[in-house]
């Protein structure tokens, strides 16, 4: 949206169209690594949490 705001102002209109485009295919693999590391932590977070709860329930607490 800011990419759009900014070549409206700066460009002609013709170009103007293009920034947003321009934009996301510049930061799509920045984007799609951010989100892919977000969701490995959230499943690693979520396997250690849940193999913590099964040791605890199988060994006890304070084993």
């Amino acid at each position: 949206m800011a990419a759009w705001v900014l070549a409206r102002y700066l460009l002609p209109p013709s170009v103007a169209t293009f920034a947003p485009f321009t934009a996301l295919v510049s930061l799509q693999a920045t984007v799609y690594r951010s989100v892919r590391d977000c969701l490995q932590y959230v499943l690693a977070m979520t396997a250690g949490a849940t193999l913590a709860a099964t040791l605890a329930a199988v060994v006890g607490i304070h084993g």
